[in-house]
């Protein structure tokens, strides 16, 4: 029997040794003339391997995705918020085909004071592409200042945002806009704090923007797993290529399978023993022969003598006496018949 499973991260790629485990057990039972004694004996062995998921040609467990859309609300931003909700269906088609099951996340932004965190019936995420395209059509296009700091610090460490636990998903976050970062407000988290943050979580981050931006957002993207994909390139391309083929990478090259196999010997013996032969033998018939040749059967039991009681008991006179008429009784029988016969 083989089972897979999603391995801890840090354990060692390769093969156990293999652990044997024995256990025993036995049963007795009985009828007439023998008992019966049934052994048993079952010896299991366990050999674990960790595999990279590369490595396993068919995916043995479907694989999960988190991905979180922030998406710059500012004035320039109108054709690419039409652009993803006109192709976020073929991405996530793109990722069943793939085998990954994909939950959708959505935030719009513009300053630090001005950050809208979708909620979709009281989760973070959702997995119907209709209520993501919704909450799409939904952002007001406003504003002229970016602080994308502030939700990639927010959605790392807020325990608000209900990233899924699971062993066998995996975190993402792609921010779409058409500049870098401003620090107008207060208090707004600094890039080295941000990135820091999304290592800590495990979000890898994508960022679809300017080419002529790239170096701003070459320490988020490298730190944390991501690509950078230009914001003026066909976003069906972007998200059904692009996007996805670095989604499914990310999961199969980051993950460990553990597969456990495990093989059962059985051995059963039965030994059946006859029960004591009664001491007591069977009966001596005596025929007698009557005038009509039709026999007449008397039966003496004869007792070894090592069965009777001890010479001097009660009931050894008693057997004694017994014994006497008994042979009385036949010898006065076969005397009568003589008889009869004269």
């Amino acid at each position: 029997m083989t089972t897979t499973s999603i391995a801890d991260p840090e354990e060692p790629v390769g093969i156990s040794d293999p652990v044997v485990e024995v256990s025993e057990a036995t049963a007795t039972d009985e009828d007439d003339n023998y008992t019966y004694t049934q052994y048993e004996k079952v010896t299991k062995t366990t050999v674990t391997e960790i595999v990279k998921e590369t490595d396993v040609v068919t995916n043995a467990i479907a694989p999960k995705a988190d991905v979180v859309f922030i998406i710059d609300h500012t004035g320039s931003m109108s054709d690419q918020i039409e652009a993803v909700k006109d192709n976020i269906k073929d991405f996530v088609s793109g990722l069943d085909a793939h085998n990954v099951g994909v939950r959708l996340g959505l935030i719009d932004y513009e300053d630090s004071s001005d950050v809208n965190y979708i909620d979709f019936s009281g989760s973070r995420f959702t997995t119907d592409t209709d209520a993501f395209i919704q909450a799409l059509e939904a952002i007001t296009i406003r504003g002229g200042f970016e602080e994308p700091t502030t939700p990639l610090t927010y959605i790392a460490s807020s325990g608000d945002y209900d990233w899924s636990t699971d062993a066998d998903a995996k975190r993402f976050a792609i921010l779409i806009t058409d500049e870098d970062f401003d620090y107008y407000s207060a208090g707004v988290p600094s890039l080295e704090s941000t990135i820091q943050a999304l290592q800590a979580a495990g979000i890898s981050t994508t960022v679809i923007g300017e080419t002529y931006l790239q170096d701003e957002f070459t320490s988020l993207v490298n730190a944390t797993g991501g690509i950078f994909v230009d914001i003026d390139s066909d976003f069906a391309q972007v998200l059904s290529n692009d996007i996805l083929t670095w989604i499914v990478e990310t999961i199969e090259e980051g993950r460990l399978l553990k597969v456990v196999t495990e093989t059962y010997d059985f051995y059963i013996e039965v030994v059946a023993v006859p029960k004591a032969i009664s001491s007591v033998d069977e009966a001596t018939p005596i025929s007698v022969k009557e005038d009509d040749n039709t026999p007449e059967t008397a039966t003496i039991t004869i007792t070894d003598s090592e069965q009777l009681p001890k010479t001097g008991s009660q009931s050894n006179a008693m057997l004694s006496v017994a014994g006497i008429i008994s042979l009385a009784l036949v010898s006065g029988l076969v005397g009568f018949k003589n008889k009869i016969k004269k």
